[in-house]
């Protein structure tokens, strides 16, 4: 806002013109949950008035259609979308989303400082307004080999940025449960600025919440039942309810959200690959299909904005009032969240893309290729990573499997059983190989690979054929990252991920054409599940979330917090 007080005093009562007002709207008033006719008017960037307006030195006649506040993002990683946060920013914003708050700790696994710097500047100037949670756990684990360190020394010079909102979510719960002294100190850092903390327990007792919340995490976005949900909201916590494209799970919660708990629940996505947001959306979506389960399409659009800003301390946002930001969705319909138009501080939105980004230096990959691909058994009774579709859990699956004359695991597509693979890329002097047996991935031939896995972003691979793996690491050695699909010798498909390996500055057309063929190329090894298996195969490395994982260190029960062998 340019205006002094005079000037929007003086707009708000009609002594001068405001600078553009929505004739006979429908407002959607997300405090008492009630829909008002009448006009909004704009005075730059802010609402300055509800009500009745006879003129400005814009009209626009909205003849009875919907108004919302702008959707927020109240948790999402940019790097999972696969794209750069330029174009990130031009996507969500067709989609209603005004506001998104990031945690930029995928790429801070692998650059460091340097990532974050990178997050920070390429968004400073995109239409879509940013925040910054700043990572908490890079590595989320001292039990994987990750391209950085960041310690609370690393983080205290980033939170006086005006975009940072606080410390991103505090995945290693057990080692705050155990004090460690320097995750405390990034905790007291960040309220030292008077900011806030992120969660991230899945499957902490509450006793352990207690301490949780007490240390000053007041968010999480990890509840997977109602049970997790009530334990929270009992404790004052804000739960993101996320709809992602690995993890999905408000159909789940959503039946338990009513008009006495729903203050402190939002959505979010998490993780979501731009081809599930064009072809679904972004909150608008989470909006759609909680109306679709039966939710008050006016307490959907609530906690996809109000709530959001509320949990976020943005109370510039979120609602259509008085002394907001002119951050609005004007709707075809209510209950399908149909959006006709979106403006952004006052400015009717282009959804022409930027063809002007900020470059990243070049991230070098480093992977060994002298890897032998054989998993040595001393037993046929293992354990294998069960995965779980559309779930970030994952199961510890006891099964028998077949060995050659040589004792080597030989891969089962009948048992759905294949070779698994973490591969260290961030250091030349880490030759780290991590093996495992996956069971669930529906694939009968070949191998796919990506340099995408959570959160220290290692060469993850699962498949069957030894050359195939060998020349699914040739390729995404080449490319400095991506994702491939490898059978009979050929590449049937890839992506590549130039920055840092978890992104591209290709157009976003291009990037769903290549994600189709990825697709394509699924069916061609024989995919029947459905899930999104690269996703999921990026999640089986995240040794937070239980219960059996894989590092390059090795096969990790995340409930024991140690590693195990293949062999029961």
């Amino acid at each position: 806002m340019n205006k002094n007080i005079s000037e929007i005093i003086n707009a708000a009562i009609e002594k001068e013109l405001p600078d553009l007002v929505f004739k006979n709207a429908k407002i959607i008033d997300v405090f008492s949950l009630e829909v008002i006719d009448g006009d909004i008017a704009v005075l730059d960037d802010m609402i300055i008035g509800i009500g009745k307006y006879h003129n400005a030195k814009k009209v626009i006649d909205l003849k009875g259609k919907f108004v919302s506040p702008g959707l927020i993002e109240a948790h999402v990683h940019i790097e999972s979308s696969l794209i750069i946060p330029e174009n990130f920013s031009t996507v969500l914003l067709k989609h209603g989303v005004t506001t998104a708050v990031i945690d930029p700790h995928e790429i801070a696994n692998v650059m460091g400082i340097d990532g974050i710097r990178y997050m920070i500047d390429s968004t400073e100037n995109t239409e879509l307004d940013i925040f910054v949670m700043l990572p908490s756990c890079v590595p989320s684990t001292p039990y994987e080999s990750s391209g950085a360190v960041l310690r609370a020394a690393d983080l205290k010079n980033f939170y006086s940025h005006p975009r940072v909102l606080g410390l991103g979510e505090l995945m290693n719960y057990p080692g705050l449960l155990d004090s460690d002294a320097d995750l405390l100190q990034k905790i007291l850092d960040a309220k030292s600025f008077n900011l806030s903390v992120d969660g991230h327990a899945p499957s902490i007792s509450a006793q352990g919440l207690n301490a949780y919340i007490s240390a000053g995490i007041t968010t999480d976005h990890e509840c997977e039942t109602y049970e997790e949900m009530k334990l929270r909201l009992e404790r004052g916590m804000y739960v993101f309810i996320r709809e992602g494209t690995a993890a999905k799970n408000l159909e789940a919660l959503i039946k338990y959200v009513n008009y006495k708990n729903n203050d402190l629940i939002c959505f979010c996505t998490d993780d979501k690959e731009i081809i599930d947001i064009e072809k679904e959306g972004s909150i608008d979506y989470c909006v759609r299909k909680a109306v679709s389960l039966g939710l008050d399409p006016l307490l959907a659009i609530k906690m996809g904005s109000y709530n959001a800003a509320k949990a976020h301390k943005l109370y510039d946002r979120g609602a259509i009032a008085p002394g907001k930001k002119a951050d609005l969705v004007i709707l075809d319909d209510l209950e399908n969240f149909t959006v006709s138009a979106v403006y952004k501080d006052g400015k009717l939105i282009d959804e022409n893309p930027k063809s002007d980004f900020l470059k990243i230096n070049d991230h070098e990959i480093f992977i060994s290729e002298d890897i032998s691909w054989d998993i040595k058994l001393n037993s046929d009774k293992i354990r294998a990573v069960g995965l779980v579709p559309n779930n970030l859990f994952t199961n510890e699956y006891i099964m028998n499997v077949e060995t050659d004359k040589n004792g080597n695991f030989v891969p089962d597509s009948k048992k759905d059983a294949v070779k698994l693979f973490i591969v260290e890329r961030h250091s030349p002097q880490n030759n780290n190989v991590g093996r495992g047996i996956l069971h669930g991935l529906k694939i009968k031939k070949g191998v796919i690979a990506t340099t995408i896995g959570h959160d220290s972003h290692n060469l993850i691979m699962a498949g069957y054929n030894n050359e195939d793996f060998s020349l699914a690491l040739k390729t995404l050695k080449e490319l400095n990252g991506g994702i491939t699909v490898v059978a009979d010798g050929n590449v049937l498909a890839v992506l590549p991920l130039e920055t840092a390996g978890l992104m591209t500055s290709r157009p976003v057309a291009e990037v769903l054409e290549k994600l189709e063929e990825l697709n394509k190329a699924l069916i061609q090894i024989g995919f029947t599940g459905d899930f999104s298996p690269f996703l999921s195969l990026s999640f089986l490395s995240l040794p937070v979330i239980p219960k059996l994982k894989i590092t390059d260190m090795g096969l990790f029960d995340v409930e024991k917090f140690g590693f195990v062998n293949i062999e029961v």
